[in-house]
């Protein structure tokens, strides 16, 4: 019993300082971890482009394109209220369906809603996903939409 416990420990030792040595975790001291009663929103260059993984599909903007609707998931998520779930090559992940994501982001992006006719199920896969991030102006617009229409525009903006 001995041996297999030195042995088990040995292994996951020597395990660990492969995956260490393949994937470098950064290192980080605990006083650069904020504490409780500081803010933990970090801090993004609005310059920069901001990548997210939505269910493995990348997709590139800006933070003011995703800060658009502040009420919204979005909003909430860079403000700090929501934790986000972050990749190692520092991308945002997003755990739901990323095919009809860019439906999403060009509406953030235009304030538009453009849909093809030949996707009659599209209308009711966009509003939910239109309520998952809680963008109300274009949950009231998919909502008043019977079935896919050629193009569809919202004037309100937030």
């Amino acid at each position: 019993k001995q041996w297999y416990q030195r042995r088990v420990r040995g292994t996951r030792s020597t395990l660990s300082k492969t995956l260490q040595q393949q994937h470098p975790l950064p290192l980080f001291k605990m006083s650069d971890v904020a504490s409780s009663s500081e803010s933990t929103t970090p801090e993004f260059n609005p310059n920069e482009p901001i990548t997210l993984n939505v269910g493995g599909k990348r997709y590139c903007t800006t933070l003011d394109t995703l800060q658009r609707y502040r009420e919204s998931f979005f909003g909430a998520l860079f403000a700090g209220t929501i934790t986000p779930k972050l990749e190692r090559d520092g991308s945002f992940f997003i755990d739901r369906d990323g095919t009809n994501f860019h439906y999403i982001l060009n509406y953030l992006r235009t304030n538009e809603l453009i849909i093809p006719n030949d996707k009659p199920h599209l209308v009711k896969m966009l509003l939910l996903e239109a309520e998952f991030y809680q963008i109300e102006s274009l949950i009231e617009l998919l909502k008043g939409k019977p079935s896919a229409g050629a193009s569809s525009s919202s004037s309100s903006r937030q």
